[in-house]
């Protein structure tokens, strides 16, 4: 099948949003353990705190699932039109990054912010390319 063909199979949509889910959490956990051993990340800082990076990660995943389902009954082009939401709406995902070391949150350093925006990337390439992949 065509990656920009009508015909998404939605009964595997919640399928690829948990293998979704399983993979970006592992891979932000990945991605917080490099940090962590390369940068001087200060305990103090939130958002790297486990708890907080599971919940964020599943809801982004659980969002970009909705959205993949949204798109999948209303458009010609499904997997075309995801993928272009799913980059905009990444993009704009690193502004609250960006917001914490300017808005001088505790512990919020560059390179914990550059980190949370490669988490983002995680969740993002994982939920698009296992949402469109698992729904073919």
């Amino acid at each position: 099948m065509s990656s920009n063909t009508a015909n998404v199979n939605a009964s595997q949509i919640w399928k690829a949003a948990l293998a979704a889910i399983i993979v970006s959490i592992i891979g932000n956990l990945v991605v917080r353990s490099v940090a962590l051993a390369l940068f001087q990340i200060p305990p103090e800082f939130e958002p790297f705190q486990i708890p907080r990076i599971a919940i964020f990660t599943i809801a982004g995943v659980i969002g970009a699932a909705l959205v993949f389902a949204w798109v999948a009954r209303g458009s010609t082009e499904p997997y075309a039109r995801f993928r272009k939401i799913a980059i905009i709406v990444l993009v704009l995902s690193f502004l609250p990054d960006v917001g914490l070391v300017l808005g001088g949150i505790p512990g919020a350093t560059w390179p914990g912010a550059i980190s949370l925006m490669v988490m983002h990337t995680v969740v993002a390439v994982a939920a698009v390319g296992l949402l469109t992949r698992m729904t073919q």
